[in-house]
């Protein structure tokens, strides 16, 4: 599971659904579709996207997307849950971090939902329990769950039988500690 830090007072505003373009690219130098890590501003989200459903404000510039009740990563203690969130870094501007669970989104081939061994092979990576089951590429991280450890001679634990639970793009907004 992918953790968070989030501190600070929070101000949420719910608005309607943006726009979606049918598939998204992640790539691992960071950019998402025509955005890029570092670089985006707050305005070319929107422009890309459309508003967000829900945004916070506090040492970020939060912009939920696909925001409703249930799963997803929470903007506040009570407000909605997001499949898709993009964090601007306040005191620069620019885009710092990138969560999500839609499966639009796409890093090498992989989305939400592919089965890890369909992953491994189209990242040329092998999947291990570490502080949570990831496989990175670049700044681009995969996220797995529901897999089970299978020990190796060496000790270590290979993850297999799982699926992609999100992907993530780790900037510079600090929001993931096991990235």
């Amino acid at each position: 599971m992918i953790r968070a830090f989030l501190v600070g007072a929070a101000v949420v505003t719910l608005t309607a659904c943006g726009s979606h373009a049918s598939s998204i690219r992640l790539t691992p130098d960071g950019h998402i579709g025509p955005l890029r890590m570092g670089v985006s501003t707050t305005a070319a989200v929107v422009a890309f996207l459309g508003e967000p459903d829900a945004e916070r404000h506090d040492h970020n510039i939060t912009l939920g997307y696909d925001c409703r009740a249930g799963d997803g990563w929470r903007l506040t203690t009570r407000g909605p849950t997001c499949n898709t969130v993009y964090w601007i870094v306040a005191s620069t501007g620019r885009l710092g971090d990138f969560y999500t669970r839609d499966p639009r989104y796409e890093l090498q081939g992989v989305r939400v939902g592919t089965g890890s061994a369909t992953a491994e092979r189209l990242l040329h990576k092998r999947l291990y329990d570490g502080c949570e089951a990831d496989l990175f590429a670049g700044r681009a991280a995969v996220e797995f769950v529901d897999g089970h450890d299978v020990h190796q001679a060496n000790g270590s634990l290979h993850v297999v039988g799982a699926h992609v639970h999100a992907l993530a793009v780790n900037g510079n907004a600090g929001i993931f500690d096991c990235l």
